[in-house]
């Protein structure tokens, strides 16, 4: 909106001389920014949200958890305010995207410069909190790599593969009934290979989208297989006569191109909430690093992007959500540290080996809905 830029150019620049003439500032000071205030009435917008979002928001407009790097690198904030500045969210209302590159006044003193203008902004009730838009890159996560259903032990497990009969998903008795058929499932991930032959009859061509190139698009590099395979396993085409098929054999596919490239709350909660009314289940087979020590949670903008799938999706009958617990047992990792995995708007899925065993990288985790059949003992 090119009236909102405006606006927010005229709101900043009535504080420009105020930057301009900081004092230089010492490597020692704390950056404060514009943390979420601890009254309402500082922050009516804000105590609106959820009591999820708004401590989302408390926790990611802390400064003191970012490194100088990665308040150097964000070329985006986020800020809550009643007036526009910027570009909407589009995940909660007066919640506004700012990038710094097009507002010279946050040039001086680099991050600390930015930090000091949204302090000063907040200090004048302008908004309410900021926070940068850090970008990270997403951990992937194993799916199973069958090639033929006389492989596909997950299915129907008979011992082909020395495995324990009968240890898998107990799903081909209801396929006369079942199939997927009218459910379109969204894989978001390094992108979908819609032209592969086991997965060309299902794709969903106006339902994609490439959250990395910005276009419609899904296709992914050569070297980006991770999604096309999650694909597989959930709706590759059944009864084709041609390689796999999947657990939902006439289920429709999307491809939402989201973790080839650098993530940030923005992204995800774009992705997660694409055409939601379209999309009844998100598939995520990613998430933060499983390290054993790595604490990290979805965003507010993402929160919002569960809240508004669950409670709005599919005509109000909720989109479902799945992800992957996690591939860090031998990190002694658990799952309900990862705040995606661990939230309540998501299931979360384990994986077990051919003999029912659980799988030697799966995470425990209290959070853990759902314990899947899955590699893991070279089977």
């Amino acid at each position: 909106m090119r009236w909102g830029f405006v606006v927010t150019l005229l709101i900043l620049s009535t504080l420009a001389p105020l930057v301009n003439a900081l004092e230089p500032v010492k490597e020692n000071v704390s950056i404060l920014g514009a943390p979420l205030p601890d009254d309402f009435e500082d922050a009516p917008i804000t105590y609106g949200f959820s009591p999820a979002v708004r401590s989302a928001f408390a926790r990611v407009s802390d400064l003191s958890q970012y490194t100088d790097s990665e308040l150097s690198s964000a070329e985006q904030w986020v800020v809550v305010s009643a007036t526009p500045l910027g570009q909407e969210t589009q995940h909660l209302p007066n919640t506004w995207i700012i990038d710094v590159e097009d507002m010279p006044v946050f040039t001086t003193n680099g991050a600390i410069g930015v930090a000091t203008k949204f302090a000063e902004l907040q200090s004048d009730g302008v908004i309410e909190v900021a926070y940068p838009l850090v970008e990270w890159t997403a951990s992937k996560k194993m799916i199973p790599n069958d090639t033929k259903f006389s492989d596909q032990w997950h299915l129907q497990n008979t011992g082909q593969t020395s495995g324990t009969s009968g240890e898998d998903v107990n799903i081909t008795a209801v396929w006369d009934n079942y199939t997927g058929a009218g459910v379109v499932i969204g894989i978001v991930d390094d992108g979908l290979d819609w032209d592969h032959p086991d997965l060309d009859d299902h794709y969903q061509s106006t339902l994609d989208y490439d959250y990395c190139g910005n276009d419609g698009n899904p296709n992914p590099s050569n070297w980006d297989g991770h999604g096309t395979a999650a694909a597989g396993v959930a709706a590759a085409v059944g009864n084709n006569s041609l390689g796999v098929s999947g657990a939902a054999p006439q289920a429709g596919l999307a491809g939402l191109q989201l973790i080839s490239c650098s993530l940030s709350d923005s992204k995800e909660a774009n992705a997660i909430t694409h055409l939601p009314q379209s999309i009844d289940i998100y598939s995520n087979s990613w998430g933060p690093s499983d390290n054993g020590y790595t604490l990290e949670a979805p965003g507010p903008l993402m929160l919002a992007g569960f809240e508004s799938d669950v409670y709005q999706g599919r005509s109000g009958l909720g989109n479902i959500i799945t992800w992957a617990a996690g591939n860090g047992l031998n990190n002694d990792d658990d799952s309900n540290y990862d705040g995606y995995a661990n939230s309540r708007f998501t299931i979360a899925v384990a994986a077990t080996t051919h003999y029912g065993d659980n799988a030697w990288y799966s995470e425990p985790g209290d959070n853990i809905l759902v314990a899947a059949p899955s590699d893991g003992d070279g089977e």
